[in-house]
Order: structure tokens, then sequence, then C-alpha cells
């Protein structure tokens, strides 16, 4: 391809990417005007028997009642011991858990499981910090 052929793709590349870049052609759902995703902070485990902490987040513009959750998660060597239960607390109140354990790790500790997670009311655009505890 000639260097003039090439500088013009190029520059209907770029006219095109300026055009529609507020249209959402260009930009993943989420993105904000900036072109950056804020990554949330989350609870970090700081007690005896934390394991490791979630973020809950309700990005629609309206607020969700009280609901299941469920969602897998895989825990290091260790963390949760053969026969260990799980609790999930937030706002240091405790909140129904159940664990459906996938699969182990050579010393019998979880390594994978799935959770069900009763969560509280969480208002349009906000947040629920879930720490979840041996």
């Amino acid at each position: 391809m000639g260097r003039k052929r090439f500088i013009a793709r190029l520059l209907v590349v770029f006219i095109l990417a300026t055009c529609f870049q507020g249209a959402g052609f260009f930009e993943p759902a989420g993105v904000k005007a900036a072109g950056i995703i804020p990554v949330p902070s989350v609870v970090q485990p700081s007690q005896p028997g934390d394991v490791v902490g979630l973020k809950l987040v309700n990005d629609s513009a309206t607020a969700v009642a009280n609901r299941v959750v469920t969602f897998g998660i895989v825990f290091r060597k260790g963390d949760v011991p053969s026969g260990a239960g799980l609790i999930a607390k937030t706002g240091g109140q405790q909140i129904p858990l159940q664990m459906n354990v996938k699969a182990t790790h050579e010393d019998g500790s979880v390594r994978h499981a799935i959770l069900n997670i009763m969560v509280p009311s969480i208002p349009a655009g906000g947040s629920v910090d879930v720490m979840l505890n041996k």
C-alpha cells in the first residue's frame, strides 16, 4: 500500500473515532468521559478469621431490594480449612451465606466454591462491603 493511501486511511479512522467517540461506539460500557474506569476500593481482611473482602455494586438507576447473589470464588490453600464454614458480614451484621464446595487443595482446604449470599438493599449507584470470615 502506498504511503498516501495509508495516510488517507489513517485519517479516515481518526475522523470516525473523533466523530463517534461520545456515541459509545469506541467505548466499552461503563467507561467515564475521561476514558478511565475507576477501580473500586475493597475492604481488606483486618481481623482474626477474615478471609476476603468483597464489594457488591448496584450500577443501575434504581435501588435493589434484598436478594440472593450467587458467584464462584477461589481461595488460597489453607484459607478455608477442611470442615470449616464461612460467614459473611456487612456493616458488622452477619448475613445469610451458603457455600457449595466444588474443589479442594491437597490439604483438604477449599480451593473453589459457589457462594450464595443474601445481600441487603443497595441504593441506586451504591455499594455494600462484605467480609467473608471463617
